[in-house]
């Protein structure tokens, strides 16, 4: 049998290297995130800048009934699965849910889109704003996912390269659409949506 005192250094060695990965990850993350923010409101006006927040809080909410918790039942679910194919198939199922549902979900909030417009912006914004910021949400939530199975793979150094390339990306493509093709607030969202 194996020393169960041996078993438990492993897991602390192994989680404190998996922490200061993930620590490190996100902390570039964030922080590259943050540096962005002085470009963003130099960009922007205050008010263009106040649509741009509130289209993402209005994301944010879709983005919440877009998981409806498959994220916390496929963390739950993975371990119980004793082979590869039964976690393919859990994987796979989640994720043709998650698509399912996102893609009915985003086409109803894109729906009611005119009225968000109305409500909170005076019917300054054009619904493809919505279609395009919801839409970015699916694919958003699609990607989380895959980062997910990454982290329950125990892959900590393929989890944060793949989140810090996509947000690096993402700027990189917000920032071109901004300057290159004065796309403004619309470049926001496509950027985000690459």
């Amino acid at each position: 049998t194996k020393n169960p005192t041996k078993i438990i250094m492993s897991r602390i060695k192994q989680l404190s290297k998996d922490s200061i990965i993930y620590g490190l990850g996100g902390g570039l993350v964030k922080g590259f995130s943050f540096f962005l923010l002085p470009i963003y409101t130099s960009i922007f006006s205050p008010s263009d800048y106040g649509k741009i927040e509130m289209i993402v809080v209005i994301t944010s909410f879709l983005s919440a009934i877009l998981i409806i918790g498959m994220d916390s039942a496929q963390s739950f679910y993975f371990y119980g699965e004793k082979n590869k194919k039964g976690k393919s198939i859990l994987i796979t199922s989640i994720l043709i849910w998650r698509i399912t549902w996102g893609v009915i979900m985003v086409v109803i909030a894109t729906i009611l889109s005119p009225v968000l417009n109305q409500f909170f912006f005076d019917d300054t914004l054009s619904w493809k704003y919505f279609g395009i910021a919801f839409s970015g949400a699916l694919f958003y939530q699609i990607l989380n996912q895959s980062l997910e199975v990454l982290r329950l793979l125990y892959k900590a150094w393929s989890f944060v390269l793949v989140s810090l390339l996509h947000t690096i990306l993402s700027a990189t493509i917000i920032l071109i659409l901004i300057f290159l093709f004065d796309k403004g607030i619309l470049g926001y969202f496509l950027g985000t949506l690459f």
